[in-house]
């Protein structure tokens, strides 16, 4: 029974997952996207590894992002650029640099 539990919770918490990357996906600026995208394969070339947080470094510098994006916005091109084979996974974590976020980031690399 207590197995039963376990795995219908964990079910239940990857459909939650994959419900926010939806939204966020959906909520995303047409305009962002193309320009995160474009971001994440310009510091995958520029670097070894690389978070989340050097990518929205390099889209606040080199692009105009309204302030309103939500980061989680960056989760689903991240994804789309590791499914079209551009990046891959480290297998490591590493402490985001950003003060609103409370959790480790996913290393990547140029895949």
């Amino acid at each position: 029974m207590t197995a039963d539990l376990f795995t219908f919770a964990r079910v239940e918490a990857m459909a939650a997952k994959e419900s926010g990357i939806a939204l966020a996906e959906r909520n995303a600026p047409v305009g962002f996207k193309a320009d995160a995208y474009d971001a994440i394969l310009t510091v995958a070339r520029l670097r070894p590894t690389f978070t989340a947080d050097d990518v929205w470094d390099w889209l606040e510098i080199h692009h105009e992002i309204d302030e309103d994006v939500n980061h989680a916005a960056l989760g689903p091109v991240m994804r789309r650029a590791a499914n079209a084979g551009e990046i891959k996974k480290t297998g490591r974590l590493v402490p985001t640099r950003q003060a609103q976020r409370h959790r480790d980031l996913v290393e990547w690399e140029r895949a």
